[in-house]
């Protein structure tokens, strides 16, 4: 079994799960509080939440977790994007595609594995997603952590997204025209190695 862990307390957990041999352990992006079961994506809506590398390490895994199957066709696809070095820290360039179409007529984890991207140390990625032909239900995240402050109703805005996205290939430059959003599906990462300091 997995053990999931989140996204902001990324480093310290990471190190004391690798100090008592930990393995298949999973980060979550982003900086939601809550987490839940019932999102359901967008379709043609490209998601992204960021990921601080801390110390940073090689990912031999991208993941989400289908609550609820999708219709016939569901997919998905996952992948991580640099940051933005000048202004806004925003999602820019693609540097790595999962590569192939995630099956979300089916329930469980739903992952990318046989990767190896090596994360640079103390670095802000965004791990993005996209879903095509039908939604499944997904475990999601939201929470009170306004990483883009608060919407006019008060929702603290806590990942990033942009709509109109044709499914496939992930974009090689973020799109955009992106906005904030309280709500997102929950992803996943897994290393395969970590640096050391």
């Amino acid at each position: 079994m997995r053990a999931i862990y989140e996204g902001c307390y990324l480093d310290s957990l990471r190190t004391t799960a690798a100090e008592n041999g930990a393995t298949n352990a999973l980060y979550m992006a982003g900086f939601g509080t809550n987490a839940n079961s019932s999102t359901v994506p967008n379709l043609g809506q490209l998601y992204a939440l960021p990921l601080f590398s801390g110390q940073g390490g090689t990912v031999i895994t991208l993941a989400l977790n289908v609550n609820v199957a999708g219709g016939a066709g569901s997919v998905a696809r996952i992948g991580v994007y640099s940051t933005i070095t000048t202004g806004a820290p925003l999602p820019q360039v693609l540097v790595l595609d999962g590569g192939s179409s995630l099956d979300c007529t089916l329930t469980g984890l739903r992952s990318h594995t046989g990767l190896s991207f090596v994360m640079q140390p103390d670095t802000l990625y965004w791990l993005a997603v996209i879903f095509g032909v039908a939604a499944p239900t997904v475990f999601g995240v939201s929470g009170d952590a306004p990483v883009f402050g608060f919407s006019n109703t008060q929702s603290a805005q806590i990942a990033y997204t942009k709509t109109g996205v044709t499914f496939g290939a992930l974009p090689t430059i973020f799109p955009l025209g992106g906005f904030p959003t309280s709500t997102a599906p929950g992803l996943f990462v897994e290393f395969g190695s970590l640096n050391h300091y």
